[in-house]
């Protein structure tokens, strides 16, 4: 498990969000250390920032040592990265903003390169979680089957158990587009001219959440753990994940950390959910860290 967090710090509520799952996060009895880190653009005062971090309502116990960071740098993500290098952190915090600096590490290019090089956890606060932090009851983690899922699935289960929180394994399928003869009146029926009859959809369908249910179940098996939950969503999966995680107190997905969907729940889905995802998300990378001195990708 986890023993250093690391979090991307900026001075407003979405850094008080990011604050507010560090604090959530280091009730883990392995964590000894929290890193503050603020990236500073090249017109920022790196005094002003220090000020401000001292002053931070730090959300964790007495006995977590603190350290507070302003630095300037490169691009955000090389100075998250290398910060997160330096200090030898195992996961990084963020807040959820599409508009200020914490936001922009997971969102658009830079968010493709962080996510790209990072070989370590990302967890991204939903916006207003500083107004009211929940603690880690139920864990989800979205399952495929595969490898990059698998490491996920192993890093939930680990968090789920430090925390006593129930896990739930949860699949998606994707059903193909209903054919047209569902659909309203005034849509042309040779849009649909080759797609699947309903009685043929919905048989694929069944068959899909058949398969789901069996790797679900194999992987449940794996962790040997009988009292982990299975769920199997059937619909879009950004939409059915968002609206799973209403049930869950935290939700992990998988990424490989080349930039590009390996499955189901990488690419535009977890991109997706890092600014709609009602509850924290992890994105767990399934890459180990570089040599010291590798380009950063």
């Amino acid at each position: 498990m986890y023993s250093k967090i690391a979090v991307a710090y900026r001075g407003d509520r979405h850094g008080e969000d990011a604050l507010a799952l560090a604090g959530v996060l280091a009730d883990a009895g392995s964590v000894g250390e929290v890193v503050v880190i603020e990236a500073l653009r090249a017109a920022q005062s790196g005094a002003a920032a220090e000020r401000r971090l001292e002053r931070l309502n730090r959300p964790w116990s007495q006995h977590i040592q603190t350290s507070l960071h302003a630095v300037r740098g490169g691009s955000p993500v090389e100075t998250l990265v290398s910060a997160v290098a330096e200090h030898s952190a195992d996961l990084l915090v963020l807040g959820s903003t599409h508009r200020g600096f914490a936001g922009r590490a997971l969102l658009g290019t830079t968010g493709e390169r962080l996510v790209h090089a990072a070989w370590f956890p990302l967890v991204v606060a939903p916006v207003h979680f500083h107004e009211g932090p929940a603690p880690l009851k139920t864990v989800g983690v979205a399952f495929d089957g595969f490898g990059e899922s698998h490491v996920a699935l192993r890093w939930a289960a680990d968090l789920a158990t430090a925390f006593k929180a129930r896990l739930r394994l949860i699949g998606v399928v994707e059903p193909q587009p209903a054919p047209a003869e569902t659909w309203a009146g005034g849509v042309p029926g040779e849009a649909w001219a080759n797609g699947l009859e309903l009685q043929q959809t919905t048989y694929v369908v069944e068959e899909m959440r058949e398969r789901v249910d069996r790797d679900l179940a194999s992987a449940r098996a794996s962790l040997g753990r009988d009292d982990t939950e299975i769920t199997t969503l059937v619909g879009d999966a950004t939409g059915a994940l968002r609206e799973e995680a209403e049930n869950l107190d935290m939700l992990v997905v998988g990424s490989h950390g080349r930039g590009h969907a390996a499955s189901v729940f990488l690419g535009s889905v977890s991109r997706g959910l890092t600014h709609s995802c009602p509850v924290p998300l992890a994105v767990v990378p399934s890459r180990t860290r570089p040599e010291d001195g590798a380009a950063l990708g």
